[in-house]
């Protein structure tokens, strides 16, 4: 457990790398695995409603992200178990310490957490993400600001105790794609789906290098411009040259909802997004290729009690005609893994449809833009 000293040290170091500064000595306690149980599901039942937990696991599982029955809350929950060092409560204002992780792990994460500390002093954290959590895409890209800074500072913090510059730091992106490969680590986290991996190790990965490129352009001063210009979507987080550019996603009108139905779930769906369904059901080549091409997508979730349904609607505008026909066709292949049954009855050019074990479904590409509507209780 470190001391009050080390803590002090550490967070003057990092304020000396970024230039935010110190404005307050940082609370911090010891923790056991039953202490961060309960305090994982008061924070949980705090967060969000079993019924939005609920609604978000529908939405999972129609997109094809998790598999059907799938516990998203307590897998989420036994995650975050699994894999806690030490972790800093933005609400709270603490640092919170592992008492059974070995010290070769939580030192490091100690850093991490500190780099938040250090940010939330300056920044709010907890109201930084709070301002966009009814937009999974600008939430992602945020997170991967905060994670992805805290993942530079540990780097940079150990180039600077080595006497190196700390603002060179040069992550290897070829690793990245690996990165959520189970390893035998985590047990948890190796049988978690392929989204649910994915999405907990791209702020760390994709998110350090977003900083290290802003770092590399801005110097210093991109500490803090990450957070007075947030980028707006996880394709500028792939891609920095579209955060320094302006680039933002083409807002999307879905199809026409089923008759007498109501929505109940709905959002964004980015470039990160879109790379996994496509890695998942087809490919990683065609995954990297295809997917940066996107240039808007959203979907929504509709709810029909008589029959009793849930229909996903979903669009996506592409750069060009090209992409589009062509994730026409991946999609073609991503349904049919999405699907434990599926009948093809039409079929052109430029649409198909017909039924699965769902419900009815219909996509269609309109010059670059690809629409579809799936589960439908009705022939559509």
């Amino acid at each position: 457990m470190p001391q009050r000293a080390e803590i002090d040290a550490i967070m003057t170091r990092l304020s000396t790398i970024t230039g935010m500064p110190v404005r307050h000595k940082l609370r911090f306690r010891s923790i056991n695995r039953t202490q961060l149980a309960s305090y994982l599901q008061d924070r949980a039942g705090e967060s969000v409603s079993p019924r939005e937990i609920q609604d978000e696991q529908i939405a999972l599982e129609l997109l094809g992200f998790v598999p059907p029955n799938f516990d998203l809350r307590q897998t989420t929950l036994d995650l975050l178990t699994e894999q806690a060092a030490a972790f800093y409560d933005y609400h709270r204002k603490a640092l919170y310490i592992s008492d059974w992780t070995p010290d070769s792990m939580r030192d490091s994460t100690v850093v991490h957490e500190l780099a938040h500390a250090l940010a939330d002093q300056s920044f709010h954290l907890e109201k930084y993400a709070g301002k966009v959590e009814n937009d999974s895409e600008k939430s992602a890209a945020r997170e991967a600001v905060v994670e992805g800074q805290a993942s530079y500072l540990m780097e940079a913090y150990e180039a600077s105790v080595k006497g190196d510059p700390p603002l060179e730091v040069q992550p290897d992106t070829s690793q990245f794609d690996d990165a959520a490969a189970p390893t035998g680590d985590f047990p948890i986290f190796d049988k978690a789906p392929l989204y649910i991996r994915e999405t907990m190790i791209f702020p760390y990965t994709w998110g350090l290098a977003f900083q290290a490129a802003v770092i590399q352009r801005f110097g210093k001063s991109g500490f803090s411009r990450v957070f007075i210009q947030p980028p707006v979507s996880t394709h500028q987080i792939l891609h920095p040259e579209a955060y320094f550019s302006g680039e933002k996603p083409i807002d999307q009108q879905l199809p026409d909802p089923p008759r007498h139905s109501k929505g109940i779930y709905g959002g964004v769906l980015g470039e990160l997004d879109h790379r996994i369904l496509i890695q998942q059901f087809v490919s990683r080549e065609t995954a990297d290729r295809l997917s940066r091409f996107l240039r808007g997508s959203a979907f929504a979730i509709y709810q029909t009690r008589r029959p009793r349904a849930n229909t996903l609607l979903y669009a996506s505008e592409w750069e060009n005609e090209g992409a589009a026909r062509e994730f026409l066709e991946v999609y073609r292949k991503c349904l049919r893994g999405k699907s434990k049954s599926m009948r093809m009855e039409q079929a052109g050019d430029d649409f198909f449809a017909g039924a699965s074990d769902g419900g009815y479904f219909r996509v269609t590409r309109t010059g670059r833009r690809v629409t579809s509507i799936e589960n439908s209780p009705d022939p559509v």
